[in-house]
């Protein structure tokens, strides 16, 4: 198998080495790809190679769209219509229709939660897909992503800068904290954009130096004197990014025509609208879950005394012999009277430093609403092609018995 990044000026080859050619036209004078075209060039020149087989195809910036940004995180909401429609104002692609695919990254407070997604007309995706016979149509700098995580692990922070899009990615504990591209080349100005990328970490609320930065290019990577970061690698093995290219870590995304998402192919009106009727319904609850506060807690008392008295009266009645005891015995019988709806655990683990848990969900609320009733952290959470989200929760403190 080949792996294929593709710009609008250049198609990178990887094979056992990396080959390399120009290919032009595949923008229009608005900046809108011609992928008609685009497909062509990459037809001929694999012919060319002589490659066969199915391809790993990564498409930059300019030819897929790749952004961040917050959604609300509420029981209901509809989640896949919100992306849609936020992918749909591109100016771009404002009518198209689109293969959308997204990655939660982390949350920030109560209801919000800040999702990575990614999105290609749904012809282009189908006519790539079928004349390339590509396994995975994936934004371009995903798979490097993966391969700095690989080689630098999860508690550090680093940033990853390329000059194939010129795009700069932050990292802190193995997540994506930012995502941006530069207003200008990486290798067009040294100080120009050693200041834009301290201004970028800052813009992400981290403090420079960080620990370790991956600079990116190619046939080589540019020299840049300054960059905000203790150590930078530049030695990047190309069996380094096959490996990543296709593996399944996060982020993940996979643009390749697939089931048609909820609300995937409505005209842009009624995807606006259906996201502003999310949107209200979304506040309502909100009000709804306020005003009712003061009941619940009244009521919540009165079942807390009758839980005790029921519990006590068992107790009695009932006898039981005595349950295991260590570190993380009550935690785990907590969770596992209290896992919320549409969640199941696969591992537990318990130690002195706190708990480790992990499982599957049927919608990402699920693992968010149980790493904040433990009061602690969610280290992972992504979406297998199946629909079933995985999910990491680790740091809560693991209770001792007495």
């Amino acid at each position: 198998m080949a792996e294929i990044l593709c710009t609008p000026t250049h198609v990178f080859l990887l094979t056992h080495t990396w080959r390399v050619w120009e290919h032009q036209g595949v923008l229009d004078e608005a900046g809108r790809p011609d992928f008609e075209r685009l497909l062509k060039e990459l037809k001929k020149g694999l012919r060319t190679h002589r490659v066969r087989g199915p391809v790993y195809l990564a498409l930059s910036p300019e030819l897929a769209l790749l952004h961040t940004a917050p959604f609300p995180s509420l029981e209901g909401f509809p989640l896949d219509e919100a992306v849609l429609a936020e992918a749909q104002r591109s100016p771009l692609w404002r009518d198209e229709e689109l293969v959308i695919d997204y990655d939660l990254l982390r949350p920030e407070g109560p209801a919000r939660v800040w999702v990575l997604f990614a999105a290609l007309p749904r012809d282009a995706a189908r006519r790539l897909a079928r004349g390339l016979r590509a396994r995975r149509i994936e934004p371009w700098p995903l798979a490097l992503w993966r391969a700095a995580r690989a080689r630098f692990g999860p508690e550090l922070r680093y940033f990853v800068l390329e000059a194939l899009a010129h795009t700069l990615a932050v990292f802190e504990g193995g997540r994506l904290v930012g995502f941006r591209r530069l207003s200008r080349p990486v290798a067009s100005d040294d100080d120009a954009v050693v200041e834009e990328v301290v201004r970028s970490l800052h813009l992400f609320g981290l403090t420079p130096p960080l620990d370790r930065g991956l600079v990116f290019g190619l046939p080589e990577p540019p020299r840049l004197e300054g960059l905000p970061a203790a150590e930078l690698v530049d030695d990047l093995a190309p069996e380094d990014l096959k490996r990543a290219a296709w593996a399944r870590e996060t982020p993940f995304l996979n643009l390749r025509p697939r089931r048609t998402h909820v609300g995937e192919g409505m005209p842009a009106e009624k995807q606006r609208a259906l996201l502003l009727s999310a949107l209200v319904l979304a506040g309502a609850l909100a009000a709804h879950a306020w005003l009712g506060t003061r009941l619940r807690l009244e009521q919540t008392r009165v079942q807390t005394l009758e839980a005790q008295r029921d519990r006590l009266r068992d107790e009695v009645e009932n006898p039981e012999p005595p349950l295991p005891t260590g570190p993380g015995a009550a935690l785990l019988a907590q969770v596992a009277r209290g896992l919320p709806k549409g969640l199941w655990l696969e591992s537990f683990s318990a130690g002195p430093d706190g708990v480790a848990l992990a499982g599957k969900a049927l919608d990402p609320y699920a693992p968010l609403d149980l790493a904040e009733r433990l009061k602690a952290r969610l280290e992972a959470l992504s979406k297998g092609e199946e629909g079933v989200y995985r999910w990491e929760v680790s740091g809560a403190p693991a209770p001792t018995t007495r």
